[in-house]
């Protein structure tokens, strides 16, 4: 999967350098069985991977330097979004570690407080 992190909560700075320390805050994947990923395309601002699982299923993820957002298209494959903290609510309901939520748009806090925001789409 692709993990994100919000690193300004475990900045460190010092006269010499700011260092923004990267841990797993948020995890986009899926749960089928993970087997590989590659570079797809790449130019001087963007990159485009794509991540094969069991059967035959994959979903393509798209980078951007300097942007907020992550992009992820999946094919044949069950999404799913873990964190290295646990979920306080999603869409403001307090939930469970066995909960499955179906939903186009998620507001997810974390034990943290971080809140983050996810949209999908069918097509």
């Amino acid at each position: 999967g692709i993990s994100l992190s919000f690193s300004p909560y475990r900045r460190e700075v010092s006269r010499k350098s700011i260092v923004d320390i990267f841990d797993d805050d948020l995890t986009i994947g899926a749960s089928e069985e993970y087997i590989n990923h590659y570079l797809t395309k790449y130019d001087s601002l963007s990159v485009s991977l794509k991540h094969e699982f069991s059967g035959n299923g994959s979903f393509d993820s798209y980078l951007v330097k300097g942007s907020p957002y992550l992009t992820v298209e999946y094919n044949g494959l069950t999404p799913t979004i873990s964190s290295n903290s646990n979920f306080y609510s999603i869409n403001g309901n307090t939930v469970k570690t066995w909960d499955k939520v179906k939903s186009d748009y998620f507001k997810i806090i974390l034990g943290n407080w971080q809140a983050w925001l996810i949209f999908s789409s069918k097509k």
